[in-house]
C-alpha cells in the first residue's frame, strides 16, 4: 500500500489545532482510518449488543461521544437498546474491537500491551475507557509508529488527557519494537500487521513479537494472500476465527489470537 499521500497529509494535521481540524473527515485521510461504511457501523453494533449485553447504553454512548467530539468525523444516526445516536462508524468499531481484545487479554495474564499501527490513538483511548468498565488491568502501553503519526497521537491524546489513565509510550517503527519493554507483555495488531511488506513483518516478529508473551491481530489475507492455516509466524497460533463482522471481499480476514 502507497502512504505517501496519508502521510502528508498528517503532517498538515500536525500543523493545524486539533481541535479546530476536520481531519477524521478528510479524504485522504479516509484512505487509511475513519473510513468504516455505515453497513458495518450497524454490525458493529450488533456484534457489541449480542456478545456485550453488560454494556449499557450509557456507557456506549459516553465513549463515542468522547471520540467522536475531535476532528469532524462523519456521523451516521443509529438507534442502540431502543435509543438514537449519531455517531461515527469507527468509533464503533473502536467499542468492539476494545471489548474483544480486552476479554481475551483478561485472561492471559500479561500486564501491558505494545500497539504496532496506531492510527490517531483511537484502540488505546477506548482501552483507557473499557478496561475501567470490564475491570482489566493494564500496567502500561506501548505504541509503535511512524514519526508523523506519532505527532498526531500525542496531540490527539494530549487533547484527552483527563480520560486516560494507562502509562504510555511512543516508539519509532523504524526500531521495529527493539526498545520496547516485553516482559509480560500482549501485542496488538488490527490490521496494520499484515498491510506491511513482508521484509518488515518479519523484522517485527524477530525484533518484537518473538518477545512478547500472547497477542492479537486481526488478520488481513487480501495485501499478500496466504492461506490462514499456511501463515508462517513465530508464535504457535491458539485460535483463528473468522474475522466479525467481515469486512473483507473475496478472501477474508481473521481473529488470530496466540
Amino acid at each position: 500500500m502507497d502512504y505517501t499521500h496519508y502521510h502528508d497529509r498528517v503532517r498538515e494535521i500536525n500543523s493545524e489545532l486539533i481541535e479546530d481540524s476536520t481531519f477524521k473527515s478528510n479524504p485522504l485521510y479516509n484512505s487509511i482510518l475513519e473510513h468504516v461504511s455505515y453497513e458495518l457501523g450497524q454490525q458493529y453494533i450488533d456484534c457489541i449488543v449480542r456478545e456485550y449485553p453488560h454494556v449499557t447504553f450509557d456507557e456506549i454512548d459516553g465513549f463515542l461521544l468522547m471520540n467522536d467530539s475531535l476532528g469532524a468525523p462523519k456521523r451516521y444516526s443509529y438507534t442502540i437498546y431502543g435509543k438514537a445516536v449519531e455517531c461515527s462508524s469507527t468509533s464503533l468499531r473502536y467499542i468492539y474491537h476494545a471489548l474483544h481484545i480486552l476479554s481475551y487479554y483478561r485472561d492471559t495474564g500479561c500486564k501491558r500491551i505494545v500497539e504496532v499501527g496506531c492510527g490517531y490513538g483511537g484502540l488505546f483511548l477506548a482501552f483507557n475507557y473499557f478496561s475501567g468498565i470490564l475491570k482489566v488491568e493494564i500496567e502500561s502501553y506501548a505504541m509503535v509508529d511512524l514519526p508523523e503519526v506519532r505527532t498526531l497521537i500525542t496531540n490527539y491524546l494530549n487533547k484527552h488527557s483527563s480520560n486516560i489513565h494507562i502509562p504510555y509510550t511512543l516508539h519509532d517503527a523504524g526500531r521495529f519494537g527493539r526498545d520496547v519493554y516485553c516482559e509480560d507483555a500482549f501485542f496488538v495488531s488490527n490490521y496494520c500487521f499484515t498491510e506491511l511488506p513482508m521484509e518488515l513483518r518479519t523484522q517485527y516478529m524477530i525484533q518484537l513479537i518473538g518477545r512478547l508473551d500472547r497477542g492479537f491481530i486481526t488478520w488481513q489475507t487480501g495485501f499478500d494472500y496466504v492461506p490462514i492455516e499456511q501463515v508462517s509466524f513465530c508464535k504457535p497460533l491458539r485460535k483463528v476465527e473468522e474475522e466479525r463482522p467481515q469486512t473483507a471481499g473475496e478472501y477474508k480476514n481473521w481473529f488470530v489470537y496466540f
